[in-house]
């Protein structure tokens, strides 16, 4: 009975201890924490150039200050069949959620292409009809040259890595910018929860 009782301790010390062992006794999670925390801190001007899908020219900037609102924004590239996948299903049950707790006119989301040869207005709508995009809470955009990709990558860590496939292997992470364009919090790609919950504080801070 001992040896049972002892059994599911054993098992999450192994875990632990497998997991210490591949973020280097947890040093890799420190430092991708520290990472964020001083871009955040540096206060980037988010003057990146984007292109939505109805053709219009705009700032990562000014998507919050056009709209009014606190955003949420990630990026990806519309063919991505992987990571940008999940992403899209994060957002598509964020906008769920946006709606049902009638923040539509306060809280924004905004996925950003860095696919900047393929991913023209016409491709972003199609995009935006795959995932049910609402433009009122939901705006689609490409970045508009290579200048500002290599903006992004500089400002922002965005690795960005041609594979063998038809995917690109990327990273990813949800950016949280207040009403009047500044950068206020950057979480990484699987936690969403952690970006809306800054949105909504960010919001009491405005109010």
């Amino acid at each position: 009975m001992k040896t049972k009782a002892l059994l599911p301790i054993l098992v999450i010390i192994f875990w632990v201890v497998c997991f210490g062992f591949a973020t280097s006794n947890f040093n890799h999670l420190t430092l991708e924490s520290e990472r964020k925390a001083l871009i955040v801190e540096k206060k980037p001007q988010l003057s990146l150039e984007v292109i939505d899908d109805n053709d219009h020219a705009s700032t990562l900037s000014k998507i919050a200050i056009n709209q009014q609102k606190v955003v949420v924004a990630q990026f990806m590239y519309t063919s991505c069949r992987t990571l940008c996948s999940t992403l899209g299903n994060q957002f598509q049950q964020s906008q769920r959620h946006i709606i049902d707790k009638g923040l539509e006119n306060k809280i924004h989301l905004a996925s950003i292409s860095f696919d900047v040869d393929r991913d023209s207005a016409h491709r972003l709508k199609k995009y935006r009809e795959l995932m049910r995009a609402d433009d009122k809470v939901w705006s689609l955009a490409t970045l508009k040259t290579g200048n500002d990709l290599k903006l992004a990558k500089e400002q922002f860590g965005l690795i960005i890595v041609p594979s063998q496939s038809l995917d690109i292997v990327h990273n990813s992470a949800f950016l949280v910018i207040a009403s009047d364009g500044r950068l206020v919090g950057i979480f990484n790609d699987d936690d969403i929860q952690g970006a809306l919950a800054l949105a909504v504080t960010q919001l009491q801070l405005e109010a």
